[in-house]
């Protein structure tokens, strides 16, 4: 079955592949949602979106949160003014602990949100 999602992720564009990724995220579905994330960010590196949720992904999904704190910081870094990119990392912190940066990242994230 592996292999049909495989070759099924092909047919899809990076915009769509971020799009799943996001919703499988969204669900729980660290391992799906990380596989569909690095693959749009395969063919689309350029985009500070799939960073942001590539970042979280890898945190969730492979606990690897220092390189995925990273690609949200460089998210951050490229396009400031996204709340869900401070939202990703707030929940990034949450996941490895660190309550403490997770509220600072929220926070940041309502301070950016202008629409109240």
């Amino acid at each position: 079955m592996e292999s049909d999602v495989s070759a099924t992720e092909s047919e899809f564009s990076a915009e769509e592949l971020l799009d799943r990724g996001v919703k499988l995220l969204a669900s729980n579905h660290h391992r799906d949602a990380l596989r569909n994330l690095k693959r749009a960010y395969q063919l689309n590196a350029d985009s500070t979106r799939c960073l942001s949720y590539l970042g979280l992904a890898l945190a969730l999904a492979e606990k690897r949160f220092k390189e995925g704190e990273e690609l949200c910081q460089l998210a951050i870094r490229k396009e400031f003014y996204h709340p869900a990119f401070y939202l990703n990392l707030g929940k990034l912190y949450l996941a490895s602990g660190d309550k403490r940066r997770a509220i600072w990242a929220f926070r940041k994230g309502l301070e950016v949100d202008r629409s109240d």
